[in-house]
């Protein structure tokens, strides 16, 4: 696996790598907040939801099961990109932008969750998203960890730096235990 930057943190050496198998925010699970989408190039089901039945309830001002339905645009043009407005290009594009989704948050003022929900769709199909591996000095891997969502201008919004720094720092203040209770202890 090709690596995006690495650099040395007190005696390790540590990799950001893109994930190359990265799970979908379908996959979470979160009864908070997720996605629904019904386009021949572009869909995510969840059972008891249907995008349609959500636009009814949306057009009327109601909540759809005691969700909040922000409608979502997809731009589908080489790629899927996923936009709540459709305000600046390419969610402009009259001909490769879609409207049959919605973003559905349990929370009263859930706008920002929407935001949130989004980004994280938009890392996942763009491919920004990251993990580390971390090395020490004999290049053995001490550990590593993946699913760090990052944005547009690559990892560094994703936290997955300071991650692989605070599993060094907190292996170095108890080397005995470091972060991962099983781990032996390395010898730099």
């Amino acid at each position: 696996m090709k690596a995006e930057t690495e650099f040395d943190h007190k005696g390790y050496r540590i990799r950001i790598c893109q994930d190359s198998s990265p799970q979908s925010p379908e996959c979470w699970g979160d009864d908070q907040q997720f996605l629904v989408y019904d386009h021949r190039d572009f869909y995510v089901h969840r059972a008891g939801f249907s995008p349609q039945e959500v636009y009814v309830a949306w057009k009327q001002g109601r909540k759809f099961k005691g969700y909040h339905a922000f409608p979502v645009y997809a731009y589908i043009h080489s790629g899927v990109s996923l936009s709540l407005g459709k305000s600046e290009y390419p969610f402009t594009d009259p001909w490769d932008v879609s409207f049959k989704g919605f973003a559905l948050i349990r929370q009263a003022k859930g706008q920002k969750m929407a935001e949130g929900l989004i980004e994280s769709w938009n890392a996942y199909l763009s491919g920004n998203v990251y993990g580390y591996q971390v090395v020490d000095a004999m290049g053995e891997e001490m550990d590593s960890c993946w699913g760090f969502y990052g944005n547009e201008q690559g990892f560094g919004s994703s936290g997955v730096v300071e991650e692989a720094m605070a599993l060094i720092d907190a292996y170095l203040d108890n080397p005995e235990t470091g972060a991962d209770q099983g781990r032996k202890k390395l010898t730099l």
